[in-house]
């Protein structure tokens, strides 16, 4: 195909700049091919090439790509698109949850700021906080970076809170586990983490059939248990 196009169409520099002239010239006629141009930017992203750089463009015989950045942009796809009535907000700011204490900051260096890949609010509230991990937690352990990490998230809430790992599997079998953080005097519970997993077989279900009423209540549904868990969407859905 590219040695027919060859003679009439001339090669082109792929970087931020051509990126981002080919979104602003988008129009309804070529919006069939925004997924597309979503997977070329994925893939050029995963070069590790930095797309801040208009002059940069990748010099790589191939492309190591980012499996983990991939499964973040399929989940914020899918709930920005199916979690209706609620706000899904890509990498949220935990704002003031870190912060150095008063005098004993010598470097003056800004305060860590957690940012979890998908925060779910209602109104003013935030009711959900997720982060994407492309592990197959239900076949593999539960490392202990993401624990630590989700337990810093589930611990930014009042006590009760949760923070959810979601995480992809072609398992059918494969159910929601939870890991309590305790108190290590009381052993009472403090914050819940939440391992959840996304089936690879009803997500590509959703997209490669055609739109129906019942599949739209069902995909409603299935973001409703991505983001909330087993007691909400999948009782109202036929598991896969």
């Amino acid at each position: 195909m590219a040695a027919r196009l060859e003679p009439d169409i001339s090669p082109i520099v792929l970087n931020t700049r051509t990126i981002q002239q080919v979104q602003r010239a988008s129009d309804r006629l070529v919006a069939a091919y925004q997924p597309a141009l979503t997977i070329i930017k994925l893939l050029l992203e995963s070069t590790g090439i930095s797309l801040d750089d208009e002059s940069v463009s990748p010099h790589l015989p191939g492309f190591l790509f980012d499996m983990n950045r991939f499964f973040q942009a399929l989940v914020s796809r899918f709930l920005h698109e199916s979690l209706t009535g609620y706000t899904v907000q890509d990498e949220y700011r935990l704002n003031r949850m870190l912060a150095y204490v008063p005098d004993f900051n010598p470097r003056r260096r800004a305060a860590p700021t957690p940012r979890p890949d998908f925060v779910v609010v209602d109104g003013a509230q935030v009711i959900a906080i997720l982060d994407t991990k492309y592990r197959d937690l239900w076949e593999q352990p539960l490392p202990r970076e993401m624990l630590y990490q989700l337990a810093m998230y589930a611990l930014s809430q009042r006590v009760g809170g949760s923070a959810a790992i979601l995480y992809p599997t072609m398992d059918s079998q494969a159910r929601e586990a939870r890991i309590e953080i305790r108190d290590p005097v009381l052993a009472h519970s403090r914050a819940i983490v939440i391992l959840r997993p996304i089936n690879l077989l009803t997500i590509e279900r959703f997209i490669a059939k055609p739109p129906t009423l019942k599949r739209e209540h069902e995909q409603v549904a299935y973001a409703q248990y991505m983001a909330f868990g087993e007691a909400h969407g999948l009782n109202h859905m036929e598991r896969t």
